[in-house]
């Protein structure tokens, strides 16, 4: 739990990062309020922190029962990788039941499931970091769950989908906006059904559920907060749309950028260190869709609302989709299973084609396939190849190329009727799966078990050492407020020239490098009177773009002694 994470290229987790996410839960427990310390320093928390209330509700109770350090910090999100594995279970389990009759065969593939997620490299390290996508990933699944185990009721069912959809904007993150794309696919095959009875059912309770959310958000946001619901959300997104590498397309729209934005989607983390998975994924779309179109089957309607969902939303906004792809992880290996219980009535149809046709199609499949695999590794070697080392590097490019021969092996064979080539798909599909979970195994591993860095935990210890009990100022500070007892300041860009003036603020925290010292003497602290020096560094393991990312204490100095 106290380890470093890996290199920013590796799983797009930034140590640093975890400190902002940490911002409300890090200022009750230093100062007991969220809004001014006891000598009068206003606190700053940005709108979108604001909404991650679930997860920082939590990590509240956790530092108060492991205390101020990396497990009081990042308990919460093993708790809720745990609880994602339970409801994959009992969902998968459920529909078995529903779909698959309990058959033999659909047990073993949950048994599959649940042994990769316990492996999954992108899994492991986001339940051992304190970022919002786990807890997203925890509440789209518990949707899910909810809906299926309501699939009697023409009526709490679709309160609670919306309740939960809403509630997971305001009190989760406000970027979970592509879960309504769930509530209007629902809506839409309710209407094909022509059932108008059930639809106006649905719609009704539906906007109940929405408005319940709504009104705890409401509540919420203007008892802690001092502002609305939606007055937070629209603050929110004009912070995102100022964040570099942050996409929102409002104007001048590019095809281009729509489709760099959905090959985006299909190279992140969770399909780059599973092959196999993109493929089963894209092929169970496909056969769920068709599923869809004939049965109207609600189930394939939530999660086919959902995976499109998050790559509409991707397409029009890239939320460092490499990374938080994985709030669907889950839900794509329902999608898998749901597809698995019509592989036959699939199979019956491709036969009906004729064989060129056919061919085609799967000739085509497989170009898509190797295209973002190959797009997924330039990615990573033209921005992030310094954060491999070279045996991963080697490996990794060998798994995906045994994942993806194997994988298309494996349904091309479903395509043909021969009972030999069908035994041959069952071995291709085992070396696919030892594939995917070798390189996963690996990583794991490599990464985080056998990891003995903790320089993380030695900066904050350093800190301490230097500062005592001290406030220290900088955007980055609350990571390293761990394992101490400074007094962690983030505010605004124009009140620390102010508090800078102030004879309890005598320290500054950033990263150490010649350009941010001069960044805050020329452009944040000008008209203060003072300056910053750089008088300590601390190291780091953490590498991002091949850069490590010592950051450094500075302290404060009259202007003229700062001058060169």
């Amino acid at each position: 739990m106290e380890k470093d994470v890996p290199n920013l290229g590796l799983a797009m987790y930034q140590p640093i990062d975890e400190g902002a996410y940490s911002t409300v839960a890090i200022n009750l427990t230093h100062y007991g309020d969220l809004h001014t310390t006891a000598d009068g320093f206003e606190l700053w928390t940005s709108p979108h922190f604001r909404s991650n209330a679930l997860g920082n509700a939590l990590q509240y109770i956790s530092f108060q029962l492991f205390g101020n350090n990396f497990y009081g910090m990042r308990m919460p999100s093993v708790f809720c990788a745990i609880s994602i594995f339970i409801l994959l279970a009992l969902s998968i389990r459920n529909l078995n039941h529903l779909l698959g009759e309990n058959q033999k065969k659909y047990r073993v593939a949950l048994l599959v499931i649940l042994a990769y997620l316990c492996v999954d490299f992108i899994f492991l390290t986001a339940s051992r970091q304190f970022e919002p996508s786990i807890f997203r990933c925890f509440f789209t699944l518990l949707t899910f769950y909810i809906f299926l185990r309501q699939r009697h009721s023409n009526r709490m069912r679709y309160f609670w989908l919306a309740f939960l959809s809403v509630s997971s904007i305001f009190f989760v993150y406000l970027s979970n906006f592509f879960v309504l794309v769930i509530g209007l696919a629902i809506c839409i095959v309710l209407i094909l059904r022509r059932d108008r009875k059930k639809w106006m059912y649905a719609f009704l309770f539906y906007c109940l559920g929405a408005a319940a959310a709504l009104f705890l958000a409401e509540l919420y946001y203007r008892i802690v907060w001092n502002t609305t619901a939606v007055q937070n959300l629209f603050d929110a997104f004009s912070t995102f749309a100022q964040i570099q590498d942050y996409t929102i397309i409002t104007q001048n729209v590019s095809p281009l950028l729509f489709l760099k934005n959905i090959v985006a989607f299909f190279t992140s983390n969770i399909f780059f260190y599973n092959p196999l998975l993109l493929i089963l994924t894209l092929w169970a779309l496909i056969v769920n869709i068709r599923i869809l179109l004939n049965e109207k089957n609600l189930e394939y309607a939530f999660i086919i609302g959902a995976i499109l969902g998050l790559l509409l939303q991707t397409t029009f906004s890239e939320d460092y989709i490499m990374r938080k792809s994985i709030v669907i992880f889950p839900l794509l290996f329902i999608n898998i299973m749901l597809a698995f219980y019509k592989t036959e009535s699939f199979r019956q149809m491709l036969q009906h084609k004729k064989n060129i046709v056919t061919h085609m199609l799967f000739a085509l499949f497989s170009v898509v396939v190797i295209l973002i695999l190959w797009k997924a590794f330039r990615v990573r070697f033209d921005v992030y190849a310094a954060d491999f080392s070279t045996p991963d590097l080697n490996i990794l490019i060998l798994s995906s190329i045994i994942q993806c021969s194997a994988g298309l092996l494996c349904l091309y064979c479903t395509f043909l009727k021969k009972t030999s080539i069908k035994k041959l798909g069952y071995i291709a599909l085992a070396i696919a799966l030892f594939g995917s979970f070798f390189i996963n195994i690996y990583f794991s591993f490599s990464q985080v078990y056998c990891n003995q860095q903790y320089t993380e935990k030695q900066v904050a210890i350093d800190l301490g050492n230097a500062v005592q009990s001290n406030y220290v100022m900088g955007p980055y500070v609350y990571e390293y407020s761990l394992y101490n007892d400074i007094y962690p300041l983030v505010t605004t860009q124009l009140q620390k020239a102010e508090y800078a003036k102030s004879p309890l603020i005598q320290y500054y925290f950033d990263y150490a490098a010649s350009s941010y010292e001069q960044h805050l003497n020329e452009q944040i602290f000008a008209e203060s009177g003072y300056g910053f020096k750089l008088f300590r560094t601390f190291s780091r393991s953490f590498v991002q773009r091949g850069l490590d990312g010592t950051v450094g204490l500075y302290r404060k100095v009259p202007a003229q002694v700062n001058k060169p």
